[in-house]
């Protein structure tokens, strides 16, 4: 049989195939050969023929394609996201057999880049806007590391207790146990079915952005054997030092294409680990930023410039200081919560609570509660449902009396005290005969602060507090009884439950949350222990700490920097000249002493020398009759560069120009 050939075509031709008295012959081949890169495969053109049971049989229908990467090649499927050369095999399965042979093979030709086709997002639904109504205005602090479902229905960080920080540079970072520093969260609007735009505010008046340009690199480290190729399956032609940072530019299938130095490699997607480098900084910027936020409990969190990425910390598991870095999007996962500890708990949580604390302890009471309750909360639906276990314990126990308890009501601190004593009661009878009585002077001894009155509405602060010092005082009891000597280890590690995210219960309906900050006219300002480093070297450079940014006299860096720039009163004003050398005049770089200081923000109208335009970009306060300005905002002014590390602040005006991070 003759086969057909054409010019366009790069052809491996195979000869007649026999399969048990079948023989197949190619008359053609797909008569495209030329595609671009992200374009459908097309088998228009193939004719093939097979002589089966002695008679010739149009088999076109039946050949099946494969290319290099032994993907089934079928009308309209993309095969090709890296320009080049690929070899396609046709298959054929003769009757009888189960599995297909070659029955030729053909090359075609890629070009140009691939674009992944841009996807729609998801519509907003009536869910989308329930979920959206809920959240509420307000200050929060922001948990980053993972939370999960834990005992009696609460809600549980997974051994991780860091939250983001302010560093004295307006760095974000890691602290643990660091709650205590709140931001004012503001919705903005509804993205799509999945997420919300918000901005996050702080004390001071500054917002939480990012500190320069995003960079969206896609960083790995390479692990064992790490061998590199010039593409896909070809000869190996280099080896990396195993633990080097590469760029990854694209993935597809078992190859990921690399950037080193300037040149393109592949190497097995095997051999490398995805890695947060920290190319681009969480910060304290000067302008509203918007975020955007999924839905739910625990959130992922992107910059709405780049929903590529997401806020992660810069190094594994979460540590005390690490840094909080953009880093690739990954879908679906989430380690974020907004948590407002001032809020109320609910009866239904105080129930999770005092399950939990048993719990914790290794305390396992088989007790039955009322009858039906199960079924009768399960109907009542809501955090009844949610926390049914617990509360059905609470009734086992003689905890709970009342069977009208409204679940969703905010039981005050005199209930929950009153409460956790039951409970005590009921443990030490049943455990410990000769624990000491649980008293409300043991509650006392707890010193639980904010506001512990009787009719106080408890806060999830207080009931955390209020528990993990409970199970504290019942691990030192078995201690001093000679019981359980490892249990205190055990305790210690015990992280306290979570907040529900992003809406504040505990506010009455129509309540309006406190406003957003905005810089106030008076603050304290305080020394900073700070060292200072000028171009290596350290120096004495008087600073106060204000809202955590360290604020220094203008003339002072002035005096220390030389010729860098000058600063003239005239004419009732601060003139600044840039790139001039420093007129002295005195009291340049004095002690300011120790103690605290009353700033306010400064009226002093600071102007370019030779122009006389306003300079903008300043905050001032004036402390003792001095101008004090943020560091960062005299190095960005004069573009001189101020780093972080080790501990210390580097003043570089010889080594490298400002840089946000």
């Amino acid at each position: 049989m003759g086969i057909l050939l054409t010019l366009c075509m790069a052809l491996t031709m195979l000869p007649t195939m026999a399969f048990a008295a079948e023989a197949v012959t190619i008359l053609s081949y797909p008569a495209k050969t030329e595609y671009t890169v992200g374009e459908g495969f097309d088998r228009t053109g193939i004719k093939a023929t097979a002589i089966v049971g002695g008679e010739k049989k149009d088999i076109s229908s039946e050949i099946s394609f494969r290319n290099s990467g032994n993907v089934t090649l079928n009308q309209g499927t993309v095969f090709a996201y890296i320009a080049g050369k690929q070899e396609i095999t046709l298959r054929w399965t003769a009757p009888g057999e189960k599995t297909s042979q070659i029955v030729g093979k053909y090359t075609v030709t890629a070009t140009g880049t691939y674009v992944p086709p841009a996807q729609a997002a998801p519509t907003p639904n009536d869910t989308t806007y329930k979920l959206y109504d809920a959240i509420d205005n307000g200050w929060y602090s922001i948990r980053l590391g993972p939370i999960g479902g834990g005992g009696g229905g609460l809600m549980y960080a997974g051994g991780n207790d860091t939250f983001i920080n302010i560093d004295s540079v307006g760095k974000a970072f890691l602290r643990t146990g660091g709650r205590a520093t709140k931001f004012y969260v503001e919705k903005k609007r509804v993205v799509d079915r999945d997420w919300t735009e918000i901005t996050i505010k702080m004390a001071d008046g500054r917002y939480l952005g990012i500190a320069g340009e995003i960079d969206n690199r896609a960083m790995y480290k390479v692990g064992t054997n790490p061998v590199y190729r010039a593409k896909p399956d070809g000869d190996i032609v280099g080896e990396f030092p195993s633990g080097t940072i590469l760029e990854v530019t694209e993935i597809k299938g078992d190859w990921a294409k690399v950037k080193h130095e300037g040149r393109e490699y592949y190497m097995w997607v095997a051999r490398l680990t995805k890695v947060n480098t920290g190319g681009t900084r969480v910060a304290a910027v000067s302008n509203p930023y918007l975020w955007q936020i999924s839905f739910g409990n625990n959130v992922a969190m992107r910059p709405s410039e780049d929903p590529k990425m997401m806020v992660r910390p810069a190094e594994k598991g979460y540590p005390d200081g690490a840094g909080v870095v953009l880093s690739e999007y990954i879908a679906n996962y989430t380690d974020i919560t907004f948590e407002d500890w001032s809020i109320p708990i609910s009866n239904a949580e105080m129930a999770g609570f005092f399950w939990d604390a048993f719990s914790i302890l290794g305390y396992h009471y088989p007790a039955e509660g009322p009858k039906d309750l199960h079924e009768r909360l399960r109907k009542e639906g809501g955090q009844a449902e949610e926390f049914r276990g617990s509360i059905v314990l609470c009734y086992a126990w003689g905890v709970f009396t009342d069977k009208n308890m409204n679940w969703s009501a905010n039981p005050t601190y005199g209930e929950f005290t009153s409460y956790l004593i039951k409970l005590m009661d009921y443990n030490k009878s049943r455990n410990s005969p000769r624990f000491s009585a649980f008293t409300n002077d043991t509650i006392k001894s707890f010193a639980i602060s904010g506001d512990t009155s009787a009719n106080a509405k408890i806060t999830w602060e207080q009931a955390a507090a209020l528990q993990y010092k409970t199970i504290h005082w019942a691990a030192a009891e078995h201690l001093r009884l000679g019981e359980w000597s490892g249990l205190l280890d055990r305790v210690e590690s015990h992280i306290s439950a979570v907040p529900k995210n992003l809406t504040s219960s505990g506010r009455a309906s129509g309540q309006t949350p406190a406003p957003a900050p905005t810089p106030t006219n008076t603050v304290t300002a305080t020394p900073t222990n700070t060292k200072f480093m000028l171009n290596g070297e350290e120096v004495a450079l008087p600073a106060y700490s204000i809202g955590g940014n360290n604020y220094v006299k203008l003339r002072d860096v002035g005096a220390l920097l030389k010729t860098r720039f000058d600063v003239r009163w005239e004419d009732g004003k601060a003139k600044l000249y840039n790139h001039a050398a420093y007129t002295k005049t005195s009291g340049e770089l004095a002690a300011i002493g120790k103690d605290s200081k009353s700033a306010t923000l400064s009226t002093t109208d600071f102007v370019w020398g030779d122009t006389g335009a306003a300079v903008t970009g300043l905050t001032a306060y004036t402390i003792g009759g001095n101008n004090y300005i943020k560091l960062r905002d005299i190095a960005k002014l004069f573009d001189f560069d101020v780093d972080w590390r080790d501990g210390k602040a580097w003043i570089e005006p010889d080594v490298s120009p400002y840089t946000e991070d």
